[in-house]
């Protein structure tokens, strides 16, 4: 293969590379997100990273892990703006007396552009 970072029309000779990440598929429930946020990378590397995120009543996300089910590439760059991402979630809240945690998952599709 004469490309680079995985592709046949990759250029060798280009400076650096610019990657975004596409959030936006959220699993907990019956909760929607009130405050997205796509991760925007300088990672080496592309796939889809599966966050597991732990959320309390207010909305806020707790806890953020990358690496669940579904991940197609493990690389530490990508898990750590995952996670970051995830972290930076907002939910909305539930009506709920106690400090009620809930688990889901944020899908992420990190890709590199030039």
């Amino acid at each position: 293969m004469e490309g680079d970072k995985g592709s046949d029309l990759g250029d060798l000779n280009v400076d650096n590379y610019i990657a975004t990440g596409k959030g936006g598929d959220y699993r907990l429930g019956n909760r929607r997100a009130l405050k997205k946020v796509n991760p925007i990378h300088d990672c080496e590397e592309e796939g889809i990273v599966v966050v597991r995120i732990c959320v309390n009543s207010m909305g806020d996300v707790i806890r953020a892990e990358a690496g669940s089910k579904g991940t197609t590439n493990p690389d530490p760059c990508l898990f750590k703006v995952s996670e970051e991402a995830a972290m930076d979630t907002r939910l909305d809240a539930i009506d709920s007396q106690s400090d009620n945690i809930q688990e889901g998952q944020i899908l992420n599709n990190l890709k590199m552009i030039r």
